[in-house]
């Protein structure tokens, strides 16, 4: 009998935390949102941030927005993003340049350390095949960017050239 009281006051007390104003956003801010996890906010995240950054070309703001993200263990998926927006980009636009060119600051920096770099590019190896429904010439642009990586210094895959996906940070 008492759990059961007590089950009832606690139901009454939850009914009443929701029926208050903003009642359910506190409650999905203190307890998070099941809808989506934290990985998925990241990469929206990630997203948001290239967007902004191809439209700003402000690199001390994407800089300081992947840092905010505070997922290092995370950033192979920043670069991953960043190397299928250049295969999707249209032939002749800046796009590629300019993404190579944030990931090079981000690579000298330290921001983004090798080994999340060799994971991103070795992710591409699935990822490519997808994305040959859309643009024909992915592997080829591919290819591109790896040459592209390594002449600038961003990247170079372990064992001249090949990069491994399973690498770990």
């Amino acid at each position: 009998k008492e759990g059961g009281r007590r089950a009832g006051e606690t139901i009454d007390l939850a009914h009443g935390h929701l029926a208050d104003r903003h009642g359910v956003e506190r409650i999905l801010r203190a307890w998070g949102d099941s809808t989506k996890s934290p990985l998925d906010a990241a990469k929206s995240a990630m997203q948001e941030l290239l967007a902004e950054y191809l439209n700003s070309g402000d690199v001390a703001e994407a800089r300081r927005c992947l840092r905010a993200l505070n997922a290092r263990y995370f950033h192979h998926e920043f670069v991953k993003r960043t190397l299928v927006l250049c295969i999707e980009a249209a032939v002749g636009a800046e796009t590629a340049p300019r993404l190579l060119g944030l990931l090079k600051v981000l690579s000298d920096s330290g921001e983004v350390t090798a080994s999340q770099m060799t994971i991103g590019f070795g992710r591409m190896a699935t990822v490519v095949e997808d994305l040959r429904l859309d643009v024909p010439a992915a592997e080829e642009r591919m290819a591109g960017l790896r040459l592209m990586a390594a002449e600038e210094g961003i990247h170079r895959g372990p064992r001249g050239g090949e990069d491994a996906g399973n690498s770990s940070d």
